[in-house]
């Protein structure tokens, strides 16, 4: 047997890991997702996200292995991490490195072995996504790539979790809110967007090939869990946003029915991977639309179901609309997010509502924020409405939100527009011109993925310049322009683009920037829309619509 050498850098590698502060850390179903699919994805029995640190590989997740970790001197990802590509021993038995290494002739019996790096930004090898078969096999092409996509969103989830867990310390430490926090929170934010962006894209992106159902509701899995992750980064931000401004208030007419809906299809879902029951059911006389702040009652139902799901194992979580009273001037709904779960000691509920208070009974190993209910209180508290909890030991919690709203058709002639339907909007889009104008390769890709199906004439460039020059070649266009791109910035480039031509384009901000005065800025400039990273295939679609149905001037 073999061991393998340290690598050249092996201090800078090892001193990286330690920042990542990962090592050791509790499970997370993200993680476990990851080795779950690169398992189905390659059929093998086991997969693993295996960290290198001085004396072991530890593994962050592991699929159909029980071992937390084994000694570094037999690891095959100790190999693995010298090089830059695929590491791949078709059969160990074969292979002088390792026929008579541990692992190989007793349990786990690694025979097959393929391990990506996993590299971070500064090129740095903290260790491997693996996959271990105990007969001789290869991976096929479409494999390796997979499993070196999947490589690379481990190294994303990995700066996002340690983005994420200073971007919550920033909030503990600070004495008091002000701007200069609320700048520091806001640039995390859109350190974290950026390589969520390439998790929600690549995700997309494998999903509209994808045809067996197991790697479907893999993926569906994987994408549910960085949804939340985005949450919480949302979440920061309101609370943040609160703290130095106050809850800014959003009234307009909105669809209730879409924003149930849209909640109700994203916990099917996770009902369904947990093993527990979900069910929404609305008093039928609930309207479909009504003139309120749709963002916050989002915000309230969205962390009471979260946090129904997080601590329910069994049993089933529940969500009720009903109407207390209705009539043409006024509105009183009930909302009540109810759970099965293990229920909340008596002496926690009055402090349930106070900023980072994080409960975790010993069943749930996930813990989130403990930002969530104190920006459901916050939200309740400014739409004028108040929220009650219930709750018993082993038997479950019930949240009751009372809210006050008013009929939404009573107070504007007409509700919002809809997005168009995909063949009309293919049909108005065939013949129109786009840029996309992005120096990161990955997000011009995602964003490329979700504008092609509507047949328009895209170009894609890398830098303000090459877009400048673009408008100046062309006559009309849709314009999806990065706010931060070397040579000229997107708002650069409006500025630099003549008055009378600017009169023939619509501009979009594509950018993790999303704060409301960073939007305002944006729209200042001459954005006419703003699309936030990471992307959305359905608010793309809403933007092109509102395009294509706007009858105002490029300004």
């Amino acid at each position: 047997m073999r061991s393998a050498p340290l690598a050249s850098n092996e201090k800078e590698r090892l001193e990286k890991l330690k920042y990542y502060e990962i090592l050791d850390s509790v499970e997370e179903e993200i993680f476990n997702n990851v080795v779950k699919l690169a398992s189905e994805i390659c059929e093998t029995p086991i997969a693993l996200i295996s960290l290198i640190d001085e004396e072991r590989q530890w593994f962050k997740a592991k699929y159909g292995l029980s071992a937390p970790e084994t000694p570094r001197e037999v690891a095959f990802c100790a190999h693995a991490i010298l090089g830059n590509t695929l590491f791949e021993i078709p059969d160990s038995t074969k292979d002088e490195r390792f026929f008579d290494n541990p692992l190989v002739v007793n349990d786990p019996n690694v025979i097959f072995y393929a391990g990506h790096p996993l590299t971070t930004p500064d090129n740095l090898n903290i260790g491997t996504l693996c996959v271990i078969d105990n007969k001789p096999k290869q991976l096929n092409e479409k494999q390796k790539q997979s499993l070196s996509i999947l490589a690379k969103q481990v190294v994303h989830l990995i700066d996002i979790r340690s983005k994420t867990k200073e971007l919550e310390e920033s909030r503990r430490s600070a004495a008091a809110a002000n701007e200069s926090k609320l700048d520091f929170i806001a640039a995390i934010s859109h350190d974290i967007r950026n390589p969520l962006n390439s998790l929600f894209g690549i995700t997309d992106i494998l999903l509209n090939d994808e045809k067996n159902p197991e790697k479907i509701n893999l993926l569906n899995q994987f994408r549910n869990s960085t949804e939340i992750i985005l949450r919480i980064v949302n979440d920061t931000i309101d609370l943040s946003q609160l703290e130095t401004k106050g809850m800014i208030s959003n009234q307009r007419i909105f669809s209730f029915e879409e924003t149930i809906s849209s909640l109700s299809n994203f916990f099917e879902t996770e009902a369904k991977r947990k093993g527990i029951s979900f069910q929404l059911t609305k008093d039928p006389r609930v309207k479909n639309f009504y003139f309120g702040d749709q963002r916050k009652i989002e915000k309230i139902l969205w962390n009471l179901t979260s946090n129904a799901f997080k601590f329910t194992q069994k049993g089933k979580v529940s969500i009720s609309v009903d109407l207390e009273k209705e009539d043409k001037t006024e509105t009183k709904m009930i909302l009540t997010v109810e759970d099965t779960g293990p229920g909340i000691n008596e002496e926690i509920i009055p402090n349930l509502f106070k900023k980072y208070i994080s409960f975790s009974p010993k069943e749930v190993e996930l813990v989130g924020s403990g930002l969530g209910l104190s920006i459901v209180d916050a939200a309740v508290k400014s739409l004028g409405g108040t929220i009650e909890v219930r709750s018993k030991k082993n038997i479950g919690t019930k949240f009751i939100v009372r809210l006050e709203m008013q009929p939404g058709l009573s107070n504007a002639s007409e509700p919002q527009k809809k997005a168009l339907p995909e063949d009309l909007l293919l049909k108005r889009l065939h013949t129109k011109k786009a840029l996309v104008a992005d120096d990161n390769e990955l997000n011009r890709k995602i964003l490329l993925n979700y504008l092609k199906p509507f047949g328009m004439e895209i170009t894609e460039v890398d830098n303000g310049n090459s877009a400048l020059d673009w408008i100046n070649a062309s006559d009309e266009g849709i314009i999806f322009l990065d706010i931060e791109m070397p040579g000229q910035t997107g708002i650069e480039v409006i500025s630099n683009t003549r008055p009378e031509k600017r009169k023939e384009f619509f501009f979009i901000a594509c950018t993790g920037l999303c704060l409301p005065e960073e939007k305002e800025k944006i729209k200042q400039s001459g954005f006419q829309f703003h699309v936030a990273k990471p992307y959305n295939r359905s608010i793309i679609k809403e933007t092109l619509s509102e395009i294509l149905n706007s009858s105002m001037p490029c300004s």
